[in-house]
């Protein structure tokens, strides 16, 4: 089985609007969930072209397994 890497995710400056960004990126109960034991795709990278290959690939039917280090949509979307 996978282990998983459990990191707090960070974003600068630490202001209050910051600290409200943070506290919606996920539950703070959440887990990362157990890998399926087999997919038809894995997209590495959940920056634009990677969210757009998993949700394509999952619309015509296939099992999608979407693996990210950071934030969802990447440097161009999160950081201009």
């Amino acid at each position: 089985m996978l282990e998983t890497a459990h990191r707090n995710a960070t974003l600068e400056p630490r202001d209050e609007h910051n600290q409200r960004l943070l506290s919606l990126v996920r539950p703070h109960d959440w887990t990362n969930p157990a890998p399926k034991p087999r997919y038809n795709l894995v997209v590495v990278g959940a920056g634009t072209a990677g969210l757009v290959c998993a949700a394509g690939a999952a619309g015509l039917g296939a099992r999608v397994a979407l693996v990210e280090l950071d934030f969802l949509g990447g440097d161009c979307l999160n950081f201009g």
